[in-house]
């Protein structure tokens, strides 16, 4: 019988340590078969790299071209994004323009605002200093929703430029310019 108590704890660490290192439990067999191999590779790729004054079309029917390519951090979840944008028609009016700071995970912007600044599987995300315009399908915008400047099924024509980032849980801790 154990009178120390601390024993009853370390006495099964020991055993647990001396079989591990002796190699208990284990064949010649599987010691001797080559590691098998996952028939399932991940389907994952890296975003491609940024192209300056390329338009690209994406997968979701987003088209983007890079006017500057951004130096500085990616976005993070959590950070909120200061942007100077300018929205246009196709016909080149413009409809809207300004600063906006863009929270992504609360936000209920557009979809191709999402994937135009933070990136999709085949878009690569916008960083701090990155200037890109955005050609936003009506799929990808309002879709049949008539607003007060901006009629059902409108293609959108964004020019986005990153200006920083903003750490929400300490707005005074922010990067970019």
């Amino acid at each position: 019988m154990i009178r120390d108590p601390r024993l009853v704890i370390i006495y099964p660490a020991i055993i647990s340590l001396s079989c591990l290192l002796s190699g208990c439990g284990r064949s010649e067999k599987a010691e001797n078969q080559p590691t098998p191999t996952p028939s399932v590779r991940p389907t994952s790729t890296p975003a491609p790299t940024p192209e300056l004054g390329v338009l690209k079309t994406s997968a979701s029917g987003l088209q983007y071209e890079d006017l500057a390519i951004g130096n500085g951090p990616r976005p993070l979840p959590g950070q909120a994004i200061q942007i100077f944008y300018t929205g246009r028609f196709e016909d080149g009016r413009i409809f809207d323009s300004g600063p906006f700071t863009y929270k992504p995970l609360s936000d209920k912007t557009i979809k191709g605002w999402k994937f135009g600044i933070l990136g999709d599987t085949d878009i690569p995300p916008m960083r701090v200093g990155g200037r890109r315009k955005i050609i936003v399908p009506p799929h990808l915008g309002y879709g049949g929703m008539t607003l007060p400047q901006i009629p059902a099924n409108s293609t959108l024509i964004f020019e986005l430029e990153v200006r920083k980032l903003i750490d929400t849980d300490n707005p005074f801790n922010s990067v970019g310019r």
